[in-house]
């Protein structure tokens, strides 16, 4: 009789295993969030969902400690609800706040169960959670505000645009009439027989004066009046505007700066100088919006302007610099921006990303710039773009694929800009 019921309780044994592991396998593969923790609180198992909403991988957490990715002022609350579950083999709505890698807060809601052995004792945990409904609404929130923002900016743009086109029209008559004038002051002495070398260089200083403020009119209303209709554009040309855009900040802020181009035919470099390299053939335009092509280089050089001037100011540097590199290869443009700024702390810089995070001053910034050039790469232009330090300063990298590469050619037309 006794070997009758060894025999049962073996079959019944075996019976329970396999129902324990069909349902941990049936939870692993659900779309809630699945952990398997022992009587330690050691983590032996965790289902994708579990690592995508935590954004580890499984060899960094299966082994360790669940209490190491607890908040810190959840770890009692963690210790009082594990003694609850071994005791009673049950949570229900249980609430914990854990730690993301990137270092924020994430709010979730556990229900679990135990498995036990044949005597009872304790074998391991099973626990399944959700996002909680706080935390789900903060995200919406969060994405709402950054369309608000950006719906806000566009107006204010548009504004923008409009208002510059209206001091455009009144500052390029009297910008022609001074353009005469110094013209025909110039002729007069001719005709006077004042043959000055002093009067012809002061002439040329003057119309070389006028002609860039007018240049500089013709590109702040390219930039505010641009939509963001895709086409092909001339990555050199963008960034060349953008620069002289800038110019005379960079120069007042002591900061010197280098533009080089490389492709497979040409090599270009200059410094401090607004000039448009030559590597600019039909193969090296890319697809995407030029606008946000420009909101993007400008948050960059920006944000380097920034960083460069807080380093003089701090007397870390005596002068700034920015080099910018554009690399064409057969199949894609990786464009660098290098600033002798000081380095990014690591915990900032894995972070620096994410929607409205900021290393600047408060007061200084949102922390929206980066969050949307990454956004605006990745999902519509198809690229990357990513930050780390370098020696003696913080570099910038994107990545870009050809239009040639894509498909595109055939469909668009050159951008001018």
């Amino acid at each position: 009789m006794t070997g009758e019921n060894s025999h049962a309780e073996n079959d019944i044994l075996k019976r329970v295993r396999s129902e324990n592991a069909a349902l941990r396998e049936l939870i692993k593969r659900s779309s809630l969030g699945y952990q398997s923790i022992d009587i330690n609180g050691m983590l032996l198992d965790v289902n994708q969902v579990w690592l995508d909403t935590m954004g580890y991988s499984s060899e960094e957490v299966v082994g360790k400690w669940f209490g190491n990715f607890i908040h810190e002022t959840y770890l009692e609350k963690f210790k009082k609800g594990f003694a609850h579950l071994r005791e009673k083999g049950i949570i229900e709505d249980f609430t914990f706040i854990l730690k993301h890698k990137a270092g924020h807060a994430i709010e979730l809601v556990f229900n679990g169960t135990i498995e036990r052995a044949p005597d009872g004792t304790f074998l391991r945990s099973h626990s399944a959670f959700r996002r909680s409904e706080a935390d789900i609404i903060k995200d919406e929130n969060r994405v709402y505000l950054g369309i608000e923002e950006r719906i806000f900016n566009k107006t204010r743009l548009e504004l923008m645009g409009e208002m510059l086109g209206a001091i455009a029209h009144q500052w390029r008559q009297p910008l022609n009439a001074l353009a005469l004038i110094v013209q025909d002051t110039q002729e007069a002495a001719e005709i006077s027989g004042l043959q000055s070398d002093e009067i012809k260089s002061n002439t040329a200083m003057a119309m070389e004066l006028i002609m860039k403020m007018s240049s500089t009119i013709d590109s702040f209303r390219s930039f505010f009046s641009d939509r963001h209709e895709e086409d092909l554009i001339s990555v050199t040309s963008v960034l060349t505007e953008c620069i002289s855009l800038v110019f005379s900040q960079l120069q007042q802020c002591g900061i010197d700066f280098t533009f080089i181009c490389e492709s497979s035919n040409d090599y270009f470099i200059c410094t401090n100088e607004v000039k448009l390299p030559p590597c600019q053939s039909q193969e090296n335009l890319i697809k995407c919006s030029g606008i946000e092509m420009k909101h993007i280089f400008l948050n960059i050089i920006s944000n380097a302007r920034y960083a460069i001037v807080k380093a003089i100011m701090s007397g870390h540097r005596s002068r700034g610099k920015i080099e910018f590199h554009v690399r064409f290869s057969a199949e894609c443009v990786v464009i660098t921006v290098t600033n002798n700024g000081e380095n990014i702390p690591e915990k900032a810089l894995s972070r620096i990303f994410e929607p409205y995070f900021t290393t600047k001053d408060e007061g200084e910034g949102i922390g929206l710039g980066l969050f949307i050039s990454k956004t605006v790469i990745e999902k519509y232009m198809r690229g990357t773009i990513d930050i780390f330090n370098c020696e003696g300063g913080v570099t910038v990298r994107i990545v870009l694929p050809l239009a040639a590469c894509t498909g595109s050619t055939s469909k668009t037309h050159l951008k001018t800009l």
